[in-house]
């Protein structure tokens, strides 16, 4: 009889660590810290949400591409350009090394559509490739889609937020726990 509720919680976590590694779409949030530096101008603290949904699967590589984004600051306001300029994506690599680009439109800066590229791969992540739970990218261009100047730069750190069915799940598994005890 008490090896039930060992095998109910193993089943429990389990379904949790499945449903969070194969959710589509990931829905990332930034984290406190992250801020964003025009070329002229204060930096400034940023907030916002993406999405990404595994788009392209290599040997050493995986890339996604961002289906939903909002960004904003005292100043600035950054969404994701949804037309077929947005023809980029973010890539994670197998040794660690990440990073991110996005068309996005923006409000607040000399341009209405600009990209957001780390073009140097010093970006990181943890967790597996194809489901990172914590992104890093520490240098983020802004510059005109079109090509140009530098206009800016963005200082970002985002989390995986969990979907409702895996939070349920884990706390069910925590109930089973202290109820065992």
């Amino acid at each position: 009889m008490r090896r039930q509720p060992a095998v109910v919680l193993v089943f429990v976590i389990v379904s949790a660590l499945t449903l969070s590694a194969s959710a589509e779409p990931l829905f990332y949030e930034l984290d406190v810290g992250s801020t964003i530096t025009p070329l002229s101008g204060e930096t400034e603290i940023l907030t916002g949400t993406f999405q990404w949904e595994l788009e392209l699967i290599y040997t050493d590589a995986v890339a996604f591409n961002a289906t939903e984004l909002f960004f904003q600051s005292k100043s600035f306001t950054f969404t994701l350009n949804k037309t077929p300029y947005n023809n980029v994506m973010s890539s994670l690599f197998t040794n660690g090394s990440c990073n991110f680009f996005e068309v996005v439109d923006a409000t607040g800066l000399p341009l209405e559509t600009v990209e957001l590229g780390s073009y140097s791969d010093d970006g990181y992540y943890t967790g597996p490739i194809d489901c990172p739970t914590h992104l890093v990218f520490p240098d983020v261009k802004i510059v005109n889609h079109s090509g140009g100047p530098f206009i800016g730069r963005i200082d970002m750190t985002a989390t995986l937020v969990p979907e409702p069915s895996t939070i349920f799940l884990l706390s069910f598994g925590v109930v089973l726990l202290r109820k065992r005890r």
